[in-house]
């Protein structure tokens, strides 16, 4: 939605936007230190609800109903992207977000707002996360039993814990209009089925994809 709005802007579409948010807008780098304090502190909570609220009858289609969406607070559904068609390559989801992004248009989605992508850094979802360093261990980051009258890391005691507490992979997940979700996920699928006989490059015919 500000991406949008901001784009919008760029290109001297008026974005009705409120006197707060003229004013932060109107400076070259709106960011602390580069602007007044005051112009940047009236940017807060009541001054973005009010903006968002306009902005649900701007003209422009992307950006009315992106605005309508948080107000309602209708979100975008998640798709799992299927495995990447050579392992090696985890980056490389073959013709996956291509055909995605032709989805959503042919939906009248324009994919630029509505095919959107988060990594979820594999950090974030360990079970447990073991101290190495011995000098700051302590009960609030580390599980220690004794062994031989001292305490020791339970991970050190014993080594088939190593890969709970090793870091899982990152993964990427899809965001995309509930409208589409089913359709999205049956690409998904069909592609990691592809995948999973031997295509190669993990294409499907057109009349496959639904």
């Amino acid at each position: 939605m500000w991406k949008r709005a901001d784009d919008l802007r760029k290109n001297d579409t008026d974005v009705n936007a409120n006197p707060a948010l003229d004013r932060f807008w109107s400076h070259t780098k709106p960011k602390p230190g580069q602007m007044p304090v005051d112009d940047f502190l009236a940017v807060e909570e009541f001054t973005m609800m009010d903006q968002i609220q306009r902005w649900t009858a701007h003209q422009d289609k992307g950006l009315s109903d992106c605005a309508r969406r948080f107000m309602n607070r209708d979100g975008l559904a998640m798709v799992k992207p299927p495995p990447p068609p050579n392992p090696l390559q985890a980056d490389e989801l073959g013709d996956w977000e291509p055909r995605l992004r032709r989805l959503l248009k042919e939906a009248g989605f324009d994919p630029d707002l509505y095919c959107l992508s988060d990594r979820i850094e594999g950090k974030y979802r360990r079970p447990y996360k073991e101290e190495k360093d011995v000098e700051e261990q302590s009960a609030v980051n580390t599980i220690r039993v004794v062994v031989d009258g001292k305490p020791k890391a339970i991970g050190e005691y014993l080594p088939r814990l190593k890969s709970v507490m090793s870091a899982p992979s990152d993964q990427l997940f899809y965001y995309v209009p509930k409208k589409i979700r089913d359709e999205a996920n049956q690409l998904s699928s069909r592609l990691a089925q592809t995948a999973a006989h031997g295509s190669g490059d993990g294409a499907v015919s057109e009349g496959s994809v639904r």
